[in-house]
């Protein structure tokens, strides 16, 4: 998935490794929140997703360290501009810490919150490539 966004987004070959480096840990993060809600249905069906695997408690623990590790990826490709990389960082910690509050109280929503928190971090960190 993160390789194909930076193919749509015209990027050149050269960055496609960037792009599968901080995009992978936000594509398990996606995939852990959105099997959670579907844990009991999964598990009478005799499906085994990674968080089925995990456990809740862990499963959501992999969300949140998978959101930090993208969001610390993209921060690191970004040093070159301080206040870019900081809003990075901001915006990645906010989004984990919404994330794991949305998991908590309306464990039905959690792949949307997730799902926002990447495309907002990912939406961020590509006017670092265009802007």
């Amino acid at each position: 998935l993160a390789v194909w966004v930076g193919l749509i987004s015209g990027e050149p070959p050269s960055r496609l490794l960037v792009f599968f480096i901080a995009g992978s840990p936000l594509a398990i993060a996606i995939h852990v929140a959105d099997s959670l809600p579907d844990e009991a249905a999964d598990t009478a069906a005799g499906l085994r997703p990674l968080a089925i695997v995990l456990g809740q408690t862990r499963a959501i623990w992999v969300m949140q360290a998978m959101l930090v590790l993208g969001s610390l990826v993209m921060v690191a490709t970004s040093l070159q501009r301080p206040w870019f990389a900081l809003l990075l960082g901001l915006v990645g910690a906010l989004g984990t810490t919404l994330a794991r509050t949305v998991v908590a109280t309306h464990p039905t929503q959690s792949r949307w919150s997730v799902i926002a928190t990447a495309l907002v971090m990912v939406s961020v960190w590509m006017v670092r490539f265009h802007g």
